[in-house]
């Protein structure tokens, strides 16, 4: 559940850095803040969902629960969407 609330809370800092429909249409590029959205709003949440789901692949490698190993698959699949998600907006 936690991850969940990550990738919403990621999605939605990453949201203002998101290129605007109407200026891609015109052939606007602009780029003006998305580095200060990325360093200040969003790295901090995927700095912070990194740390705790490395430390939870470390403990399904080292004590080889299989559940664990199937609920991380998920969320490294569901972080990716969530990553492809974000990219295809910019």
């Amino acid at each position: 559940m936690a991850n969940v609330l990550g990738m919403l809370g990621y999605l939605w800092m990453a949201h203002y850095a998101w290129a605007i429909p109407e200026e891609r249409a015109a052939g606007i590029s602009t780029t003006t803040s998305e580095p200060f959205i990325w360093a200040l709003g969003v790295l901090p949440i995927l700095a912070l969902f990194l740390v705790i789901n490395l430390a939870w692949a470390v403990a399904v490698v080292l004590r080889r629960p299989r559940s664990g190993a199937l609920a991380l698959a998920l969320v490294l699949a569901l972080w990716s969407v969530a990553y492809v998600f974000d990219y295809v907006h910019h």
